[in-house]
């Protein structure tokens, strides 16, 4: 596949694997009953088919970003203009957290302004994810040598190891 940027010169080249081939969404969040969803999106400009059967397709990077969809009211709004990491709702659909370089970021409704709320330069946090009261957050991250899943209670900022592991994710009110 040729993905080309209308914002940028260069070209990124892949072997024609259709399996391997790029969405213009990625990495969907949604609130629990599935009312309003959280993607990143990179609109299509163009589509065509190349000789060999491939797909070329021409993303409008100017529009790229984090977009939440209320699918009961029909609406799509962008929030960010960048591409989030491991987007997750809280349990109400008010709060959104996210990874971005290693930081995790806040963002509650109306979903402006974000704030980091976990960053160090010894920590690299990944995969967060709200405990559904909205008291404490799970992250898969490094501290030192230990690398691994931690839960950190956000009022008190205390951390806490829990093993090691890939994406927290939590059940019931655990």
């Amino acid at each position: 596949c040729t993905f080309i940027g209308l914002q940028e010169e260069a070209e990124i080249e892949v072997p024609c694997d259709l399996s391997g081939c790029s969405a213009p969404y990625e990495d969907p969040a949604s609130v629990a009953g599935g009312s309003i969803i959280g993607f990143n999106y990179y609109p299509l400009a163009e589509t065509r088919v190349l000789s060999d059967g491939c797909p070329e397709y021409s993303f409008d990077f100017e529009q790229r970003g984090f977009y939440i969809e209320n699918l009961i009211e029909g609406n799509r709004e962008q929030i960010l203009d960048i591409h989030v990491g491991s987007p997750s709702f809280s349990s109400s659909g008010d709060t959104l957290v996210f990874s971005k370089q290693g930081v995790v970021f806040l963002l509650t409704a109306p979903y402006t302004d974000p704030l980091y709320i976990l960053a160090s330069e010894y920590k690299n946090y990944g995969n967060p994810a709200l405990s559904p009261d909205g008291k404490y957050l799970a992250t898969n991250n490094s501290i030192g040598d230990t690398i691994g899943v931690w839960i950190e209670e956000l009022s008190t900022g205390q951390e806490t190891y829990i093993g090691y592991g890939g994406s927290p994710v939590w059940l019931d009110n655990q």
